[in-house]
C-alpha cells in the first residue's frame, strides 16, 4: 500500500465520538449515498450549493442594505486568511512522503517567499511616496525662494517710493511755508496786480508757470503717496504668501522625511525577509537528500505492501469471500461529517519536482477521533511503517464481483489485531499523525482488485 502517499494535513478540529449509534448509521448512510455520486456529481452539487449561497448572500445584502467599508475590509482580511490557510494545506498535501520536521522547513521557506513580493510592493510604494514628497518639497522651496526675491525687490521699491514721498511732502511743506510768510504770490494775485498791457501778459505767463509748478508738486505728492501705498500692499501680500509657502515647504519636508523613514523601514523588512529566505533555502537544500531518502523508503514500503495485498485479492477472488451483511456497500469511517482535506489523484511533489499519485483520500479529523471500518471484513495486517506510521489493513472480501481492501493510515492508537473480524461498529483505532504526516487526519486508501481507487467514488 502506498504509505508515504498517505501523509498529509487533515488537522481541522472535530469533536471526538464514541461507538456509533443507529442514528449515526442512518446519518452516515445518507452521507454515503450523497458521496457515491462520484467526483463529477460532487462538482455539480458544490456548484449548486455555491449558486444557492450566492443567491442567499444577495438576498441578505438586499435586506440589510449596503455593507460598511469596515465590514468589507474584514471580509477581505478573512478571505486572505482563508486563502493562506488553503495554500498551507495544499503544500502540506504536496509534501506527503516526508516527515513533519522537513515539511515545516519547506513550509516556512514558501511562506517567506510569499511575503517577499508583498514587502517589495510596499517598499516600492513607500519609495514612490518619498520621491513625490521630495519633489513637492523642492517645488515649495523654489516658490519660497522666488517669493523672497520678490519681497527683497519690493522692499527696495518701497524704500524708493517712501523717499519720493518724503521729497514731495517737503516740497509741499516748503510751498506752504512760503505762502504763509508771503514770500510767494498766488497766480491770481500776480495776474491782477499788473499795470500795463505788456506787464499783464508777462504777469499772466508767470502766473501760469507758477500754477503749473504748484500743481505738479501736488500731483507728484499724490502719485508718490499712491505708489508707496501700492508697493506696501504688494509687499505685505508677498510676506503673507511667504509665510504660507514656508508652512507648505515645512509640511512637504516632514512628509518627505516620514516617507523616507517608511521606505527605509520597508527596505529593512524586505532585506530581513530575503536574508531569512536565503538561509531557509540553504537549510532546505541541505535536507533535500534526507527528504528523497524518506520518499525512497515510502516507495519500498509501497511495493512490498502492494505485493502482499495482491495475494489477498487473488485469494478473495479464488475463494469468493463475502463479509458484507447489510448497510449498503461502504459507510463512513468517521463519526463526524466527511471533510476532504487532500483528494485522491496525481499532484506535483516539490521535493522530487515530478507528479506523484496520492493513493488515498485525506479527511479532517481531530487527534483521537475514533475510526470505523467502511464495511465488514477481517483485519489482514496491522503494521508500523516508517512513512505510514500505524496502519490497519482490512480485507472486505468480494462485493459486487470485486475484491476490496481498505487501509487506515497514521493512527495514533490501534484497537484491533490481525485476523480479527470487524463490522461497521468496530473501532479500528484513534486518529493520529504517526509516520510521515503533517497533522492529525484520516488517510483512507481503497483497493479494488489490487488497484488503488478514489474512496470518494464509493463512500
Amino acid at each position: 500500500m502506498g504509505i508515504a502517499e498517505h501523509a498529509g494535513e487533515g488537522a481541522a478540529s472535530q469533536e471526538e465520538g464514541g461507538p456509533r449509534t443507529a442514528a449515526q448509521d442512518v446519518r452516515g448512510g445518507v452521507l454515503h449515498r450523497l458521496f457515491r455520486r462520484g467526483a463529477r456529481g460532487r462538482r455539480r452539487v458544490l456548484a449548486s450549493v455555491s449558486v444557492g449561497a450566492l443567491a442567499l448572500a444577495g438576498v441578505a445584502t438586499t435586506l440589510s442594505g449596503p455593507r460598511p467599508a469596515v465590514a468589507d475590509e474584514r471580509d477581505d482580511a478573512a478571505q486572505q486568511q482563508q486563502e493562506s490557510a488553503d495554500r498551507v494545506n495544499e503544500l502540506k498535501s504536496q509534501l506527503e512522503g516526508i516527515d513533519s520536521t522537513l515539511a515545516a522547513v519547506y513550509l516556512e521557506l514558501d511562506s517567506l517567499k510569499a511575503k517577499i513580493p508583498t514587502a517589495q510592493s510596499e517598499l516600492d510604494a513607500a519609495t514612490t511616496k518619498f520621491e513625490a514628497a521630495t519633489r513637492q518639497h523642492q517645488v515649495a522651496m523654489d516658490q519660497l525662494v522666488s517669493a523672497e526675491a520678490e519681497r527683497t525687490r519690493l522692499e527696495a521699491e518701497v524704500a524708493s517710493a517712501r523717499e519720493d514721498q518724503r521729497k514731495a511732502t517737503e516740497a509741499i511743506a516748503g510751498l506752504a511755508r512760503e505762502m504763509y510768510r508771503g514770500d510767494t504770490t498766488s497766480p491770481l494775485t500776480l495776474a491782477m496786480t499788473s499795470q500795463s498791457t505788456q506787464e499783464i501778459g508777462e504777469r499772466a505767463s508767470a502766473a501760469e508757470n507758477l500754477a503749473r509748478t504748484q500743481n505738479r508738486t501736488m500731483d507728484e505728492a499724490r502719485t508718490s503717496q499712491v505708489t508707496e501705498r501700492n508697493k506696501v500692499e504688494r509687499q505685505e501680500a508677498v510676506t503673507t504668501r511667504i509665510s504660507t509657502l514656508e508652512q507648505k515647504a515645512a509640511q512637504a519636508e516632514q512628509e518627505a522625511a516620514d516617507s523616507k523613514a517608511a521606505a527605509q523601514t520597508k527596505l529593512g523588512e524586505l532585506t530581513t525577509l530575503k536574508t531569512q529566505a536565503d538561509a531557509k533555502a540553504k537549510e532546505w537544500d541541505a535536507k533535500k537528500a534526507t527528504a528523497r531518502a524518506q520518499l525512497d523508503t515510502w516507495q519500498a514500503e509501497f511495493d512490498q505492501r502492494s505485493a502482499k495485498l495482491a495475494e489477498i485479492d487473488a485469494a478473495n477472488r479464488s475463494a469468493g469471500r463475502v463479509y458484507v451483511t447489510s448497510g449498503g456497500m461502504f459507510t463512513s469511517p468517521l463519526p463526524v461529517p466527511l471533510q476532504v482535506t487532500s483528494p485522491f489523484g496525481w499532484r506535483y511533489h516539490p521535493v522530487l519536482g515530478v507528479s506523484k499519485l496520492h493513493n488515498g483520500t485525506d479527511f479532517a479529523a481531530a487527534c483521537g477521533t475514533p475510526q470505523y471500518p467502511i464495511a465488514p471484513g477481517v483485519v489482514s495486517a496491522v503494521t508500523n511503517e516508517v512513512a505510514g506510521g500505524n496502519v490497519v489493513y482490512i480485507n472486505h472480501g468480494m462485493i459486487n464481483g470485486h475484491s476490496w481492501i481498505s487501509a487506515h493510515v497514521h493512527l495514533q492508537e490501534v484497537d484491533v489485531s490481525t485476523g480479527q473480524q470487524v463490522d461497521r461498529n468496530t473501532v479500528v483505532g484513534q486518529t493520529g499523525s504517526t509516520g510521515y504526516a503533517t497533522g492529525c487526519h484520516l488517510h483512507l486508501s481503497l483497493m479494488m482488485d489490487g488497484a488503488d481507487v478514489d474512496p470518494m467514488d464509493y463512500l
